[in-house]
């Protein structure tokens, strides 16, 4: 811990290499994820480095202490993050068939309705322009 105070990178490392241990035992409480365990050790190892960065030994806490509350909150704003996309829907994922038995993605059904998409959304702008124009007059007259 000294001598990566002072500067050693040679020291920083191997304090890196000797705690991997640490990250793959937290990263054990994570199972129930669904989440690749190469990647949250990826995740947890990061944290880590975050960890061993910014570690005070004045503080009166531990390296393992700080690093393991370090590489927990890691990996927890990943998956804090990974819940926001999971909702995301891609276009060509398939959402059923056709009568032929072909694959059908929601893609290829926003390209057969898109002529009319287009048609009701220019009808809705122009009913809208309508209702507007209507409302000012009537609002002029009642003057």
């Amino acid at each position: 811990m000294r001598r990566m105070a002072e500067g050693d990178e040679d020291a920083r490392n191997k304090l890196i290499e000797h705690n991997l241990r640490l990250v793959a035992h937290i990263v054990k409480k994570f199972d129930n994820t669904k989440e690749d365990t190469d990647d949250l050790i990826s995740i947890g190892s990061i944290g880590l480095i975050k960890a061993i960065n910014s570690y005070s030994s004045g503080k009166g806490t531990k390296l393992a202490t700080y690093a393991a509350r370090c590489i927990e909150n890691e990996i927890l704003m990943h998956l804090r993050g990974l819940k926001k996309t999971r909702k995301d829907v891609s276009l060509n994922d398939p959402i059923g068939q056709d009568k032929e038995g072909n694959t059908i993605s929601l893609i290829d059904i926003l390209k057969s309705a898109n002529k009319d998409v287009v048609d009701e959304i220019s009808l809705n702008f122009e009913t809208k322009k309508s209702m507007e124009r209507c409302i000012f007059l009537i609002h002029v007259n009642a003057k």
